[in-house]
């Protein structure tokens, strides 16, 4: 348990890492197209709209981060408990 200690402030670093590589991710979106369309009701008034979001590769980078991101959350609880237990 003591090397588990000693890893706690990586671990908690690398929580904000994470999640900070998750956020960027998600944010970065592409535009498949825009096209115009009408509204359902009346008026009818055409109007834009934009296609957009993840790519498949980037979706799974995702989802690999978060995977690990839950894995470091594990860890750093399990650390916290032992710390709280002694």
């Amino acid at each position: 348990m003591r090397q588990k200690l000693e890893q706690y402030p990586y671990i908690v670093a690398r929580i904000k890492r994470l999640q900070k590589e998750i956020r960027q991710l998600q944010s970065q979106t592409i535009h498949a197209g825009a096209v115009m369309a009408s509204q359902h009701d009346i008026p009818f008034a055409q109007r834009g709209v934009v296609i957009s979001g993840l790519s498949k590769g980037t979706v799974g980078v995702i989802q690999k981060k978060q995977v690990e991101l839950e894995h470091a959350i594990c860890d750093k609880a399990e650390i916290e408990r032992y710390i709280d237990g002694v």
